[in-house]
């Protein structure tokens, strides 16, 4: 098999809420209290300060961080959201939840339910506050240090590695935790963005993120959920030298993507060579442009049956076994196959299709790996109606030059066009087999496989998807990788 790339960090994207923390319990939206003397003592147990891990017990949590204490110290932040139209219920929720953010995005990656009343209250929150927005103008651009503190980074690692592709030249993440963004125009400065720290603000390093929005469609929402909008409170940059400083009115926004959001990144724009929001300032660090998509979380009040809502879930879901398989995926299962592809098909193993034609799987592979025969008499049509005569290095070669005519104007067309790698661009002998095998009758026992095993789970789905009599993980995995490299092109 080839090697792996780096693994896709897009299937969390398939899971709904209820998939992550299961479904939501009764009265949540007032139970979530109950969880946060734990969720904070977690959130200081998480944290990389020294001086926090002293502070990570619930006696300490009930005498100094009670919710209470903390929802006075949000109380200006809560006052700007409410005057700027959100529910004080909801402002409660989101103020208070955001400070423990990185332990419900634990909790949430484990599949842990310790705190799914939290869970599903913040998706409450959010997900009403975005109904209402989505009948106004988009909010502009909002930005985030990536690294350093307060970073994106910080919250979720996978932002760390934004920026290389993965195996499908795939470039971004599925993000349990909630990501908050801004335009302050005083978080921007020729050495990078801003952070309050001992009092201040201060530069940190590292890449900018602008997280661009856009109008929803049928993949899904693409536009923070707007927190609030209040007048900024420090005055613009003017002038060439950006020396002169002026009055503004504008209003600096302050939004929020909920948990389980896909980021992909679009451009990257060198250091230097674009303007903040105030249009002067050129900051000298990298801006990594991404785009957002999510499905804005269902309202708990107006389920009908279905247990409740569901964060960041597809507007349509595919139906292959199930949709709990389809979610699960292939990837325990094809990483490490236990035969080759050529073993699989050298097993003893015959079917027939609904004409009751007899099929083997020694038949099928000498067909492919020998020159291909136009055949009229096949159940479904004929076969090779147009390949007559080539064989497996002639199937590899047009493909693959397919693939690099692609690949050249694709580029061609835009340069940030994220690609994978020469190494992962072009198929493989193996994987044009497998597309071979699978296009034909063998597609029979392929399916077959892969019904039974979307039916398992834990021990018992990989002892049934490594036995030597049953399996077809190493087709399963070229065929996999073949389809990646195909769509990376279309």
């Amino acid at each position: 098999l080839t090697p792996p790339g780096n693994p896709t960090s897009r299937t969390g994207y398939l899971r709904s809420l209820r998939d992550c923390v299961g479904p939501p319990p009764d009265d949540c939206m007032e139970k979530w209290r109950e969880e946060w003397v734990k969720l904070r003592t977690e959130e200081y147990l998480r944290s990389d300060d020294p001086a926090d891990k002293d502070k990570g017990t619930e006696e300490y949590v009930r005498e100094k961080k009670d919710l209470d204490s903390v929802l006075t110290k949000f109380a200006r932040g809560m006052k700007e959201s409410v005057d700027s139209g959100m529910d004080p219920k909801h402002a409660e929720i989101y103020y208070a939840l955001q400070s423990v953010r990185g332990s419900l995005a634990a909790a949430m990656r484990e599949g842990r339910k310790d705190y799914v009343c939290s869970t599903y209250a913040l998706s409450e929150a959010l997900s009403s506050e975005y109904a209402l927005q989505k009948k106004l103008a988009l909010p502009p651009s909002l930005y985030k240090n990536l690294e350093g503190k307060f970073g994106l980074a910080s919250d979720d690692s996978q932002w760390s590695s934004i920026r290389t592709p993965d195996e499908a030249g795939f470039r971004g993440l599925v993000s349990e935790a909630m990501v908050m963004a801004n335009d302050r125009l005083d978080c921007f400065s020729a050495e990078g963005f801003m952070v309050f720290d001992d009092g201040g603000l201060k530069p940190v390093s590292g890449p900018i993120v602008c997280f661009e929005a856009a109008a929803s469609d049928d993949h899904g929402d693409h536009a923070p959920i707007v927190i609030k909008k209040t007048i900024a409170p420090t005055a613009s940059k003017g002038g060439a030298d950006g020396g002169t400083l002026k009055p503004t009115s504008r209003k600096q926004t302050s939004g929020a993507f909920p948990p389980n959001t896909l980021f992909r990144l679009k451009e990257t724009k060198p250091a230097g060579s674009w303007l903040a929001p105030d249009g002067v300032t050129k900051p000298m660090v990298d801006l990594l442009v991404v785009t957002a998509t999510f499905k804005a979380p269902k309202r708990l009040s107006s389920s009908s049956g279905s247990g409740g809502g569901k964060m960041a879930e597809l507007p349509v879901s595919l139906q292959y076994a199930s949709r709990k398989a389809f979610v699960k995926g292939l990837d325990d299962i094809i990483e490490r196959p236990l035969l080759t592809l050529e073993q699989e098909f050298m097993r003893d193993y015959s079917w027939t299709d609904f004409k009751d034609v007899k099929y083997t799987l020694r038949e099928e592979w000498e067909y492919v790996n020998g020159e291909a025969v136009p055949a009229a008499d096949k159940t479904p049509g004929t076969r090779d109606e147009k390949n007559g005569g080539m064989s497996v290095v002639q199937f590899c070669d047009r493909i693959n030059a397919r693939i690099a005519e692609r690949r050249e104007k694709l580029k061609q067309m835009s340069p940030d066009t994220p690609m994978p790698s020469e190494a992962n661009a072009f198929l493989t002998r193996e994987e044009v087999l497998a597309v071979r095998l699978y296009s034909g009758p063998a597609y029979q026992p392929v399916n077959r496989f892969l019904r039974e095993i979307g039916n398992l789970a834990g021990g018992f789905r990989r002892l049934v998807a490594t036995h030597p009599a049953a399996t077809f993980t190493a087709t399963v995995a070229h065929l996999c990788r073949a389809i990646r490299k195909l769509s990376a092109i279309t």
